[in-house]
């Protein structure tokens, strides 16, 4: 499958460009709105349900309901409306476009290249953000500097929602996070948001996770991650 990056024209690796820079959802997420690429949606879900049983562990942070009580610690009922906001953990991630037209979203963006091969594209940004993360690119940064580190790619096409698709009446809310190849916050968006047509961007979407050897999430800071191409 191929795919298309949009950028400024200095940063076109076809172009001889040295460097490629992934972001984070956190970093996207808390980026003024006038600043085209920002995306206050990033990484988040909201949900809303009625009265039921709930995993308390599994709601982050359960809002307005009131909780009636409380079964064995772990389980809560609760009555009336209830209001969910999860928020995944942070996570690299490198955006492209299924589609090779840039319909204006992406104004400041004056070049294109061509990503001929996805699956070869996420194997290689996989080995190179692997050989050139650092400690203090994460949250902890002595834990991270005693371990080894992994990284784990997920990428597919980003699922467009209506606001209706993100309201739900849950029994039980399963928590939303990586399990296996899916990862549902990171390649979910809304059709739109705020006059935002983010539905015409088509993305395709490169999410890169780090754990340690137990498999165990790392959390990474929400600055992006600069990338040197190493010369062969």
């Amino acid at each position: 499958m191929q795919v298309f990056k949009f950028c400024e024209s200095k940063f076109n690796v076809a172009k001889k460009c040295q460097t490629l820079r992934l972001g984070t959802l956190h970093y996207y997420q808390n980026l003024e709105f006038e600043i085209p690429i920002s995306d206050p949606t990033e990484g988040k879900r909201y949900f809303s349900g009625s009265s039921g049983s709930y995993v308390v562990t599994e709601l982050s942070p359960l809002t307005n309901g009131k909780i009636i009580d409380n079964v064995g610690g772990s389980v809560i009922h609760v009555g009336g409306e209830v209001k969910i906001s999860i928020d995944e953990d942070n996570c690299y991630i490198f955006s492209c476009s299924i589609n090779k037209i840039n319909h204006g979203f992406l104004s400041q963006y004056n070049s294109c290249y061509l990503v001929k091969n996805v699956d070869q594209v996420a194997k290689g940004l996989t080995q190179m953000l692997a050989e050139q993360l650092l400690p203090n690119d994460f949250e902890d940064m002595e834990s991270a500097f005693k371990k080894k580190i992994y990284i784990e790619c997920v990428h597919k096409k980003i699922d467009y929602l209506d606001k209706d698709t993100f309201k739900s009446n849950p029994e039980n809310l399963s928590s939303v996070k990586l399990n296996n190849e899916e990862c549902d916050i990171c390649f979910t968006k809304p059709e739109s948001y705020n006059g935002r047509n983010y539905h015409l961007e088509k993305e395709y979407r490169f999410c890169f996770f780090a754990f340690d050897e137990q498999g165990n999430a790392l959390k990474i800071k929400k600055t992006p991650k600069i990338c040197v191409f190493q010369e062969q």
